[in-house]
C-alpha cells in the first residue's frame, strides 16, 4: 500500500496562518520557475541575458534553477 498523501490533506490541519504563508511561497515558486520561460520567450542566450543585467551568465543559471540551489 501506497503511503503518499495529498498536499491538501497533509495541511488540512494547519493554522489559517500557517495555511496562507504555504500559499504565498507557492506563488512565489511559481514566478520564479518562469524565468527560464521569459528568457527564451525574448529569444536570449543566458550570456546576452546576463549582460544586459550586469551579471555573469552562471548567475543567470543558477537563478533559473533555483530549486537546486541550497
Amino acid at each position: 500500500m501506497s503511503r503518499h498523501r495529498k498536499f491538501s490533506e497533509l495541511t488540512k490541519d494547519f493554522t489559517p496562518q500557517r495555511q496562507a504563508k504555504i500559499a504565498e511561497k507557492v506563488a512565489n515558486l511559481k514566478k520564479e520557475m518562469a524565468f527560464n520561460e521569459l528568457r527564451q520567450a525574448l529569444e536570449l542566450s543566458q550570456e546576452e541575458l546576463a549582460q544586459g543585467l550586469n551579471i555573469k551568465q552562471p548567475v543567470v543559471s543558477r537563478l533559473e534553477n533555483r530549486d537546486k540551489m541550497r
